[in-house]
């Protein structure tokens, strides 16, 4: 299989590149953790105490469900949470990180954008909303998405890494792969995703531009 083949295969949260794939990035994947703040709501009929302490009892199951990928369980919760605190911004990103992990992609649109509507500085809300863009094929805009994330957190690693591989991959724009690439590895650390594999292969696909190259 050629090296774009086998990218479905790979994850970003590999240390190390699956054999076969010749250091190629693989797919973008969803740039966070689920929130784990309780939202605070309440319904009438109950003190807000009890009512805290319900919707945290269930912002901790569903975070459980998502880390033990039962992620239709989950969206029920969100859901749940969504609708009993409108104006909870971390159940809204929740739900939609869990519509993006279920395939719902414009479900997940439709709560990124309501994040953004209630936390126009949302930067994970940006990232978020630019995988599902990438993933409906919608390229010109994921960037936009991207960008704006990193316009509003400088040093947010994950839209570094995923600008980068949608430079890479789907817009064929080595310079600003190589950025992203580099700004990523520079803000992660070395426990991040192997991006030092990419900047080489980058490197040996695009000699003409002259990217440079930074060993590990």
């Amino acid at each position: 299989h050629s090296c774009r083949s086998c990218v479905n295969f790979c994850s970003v949260l590999l240390l190390a590149a699956l054999p076969g794939c010749g250091g190629m990035p693989p797919e973008p994947v969803d740039g966070v953790k689920p929130a784990e703040v309780a939202p605070v709501a309440v319904v009438p009929g109950q003190t807000a105490t009890d009512n805290m302490q319900a919707d945290a009892l269930a912002f901790q199951r569903a975070l459980a469900l998502m880390r033990a990928q039962r992620y239709a369980q989950a969206l029920v919760i969100w859901q749940s949470l969504a609708d009993s605190s409108g104006d909870s911004v971390l159940a809204l990103l929740n739900l939609g990180i869990t519509y993006s992990r279920l395939g719902a992609l414009a479900e997940a649109g439709t709560s990124f954008h309501l994040v953004l509507q209630r936390d126009p500085s949302n930067a994970i809300a940006y990232n978020e909303l630019g995988i599902v863009e990438r993933r409906q094929g919608r390229f010109e805009q994921a960037e936009i998405s991207y960008r704006r994330a990193l316009e509003l957190r400088p040093d947010y690693a994950p839209a570094h890494l995923n600008l980068g591989i949608l430079c890479d991959l789907y817009l064929q724009n080595a310079d600003c792969a190589m950025h992203h690439y580099q700004a990523y590895r520079k803000v992660a650390g070395t426990g991040g995703a192997p991006v030092g594999l990419w900047i080489k292969d980058l490197a040996w696909r695009y000699p003409e531009r002259q990217v440079e190259s930074i060993g590990e």
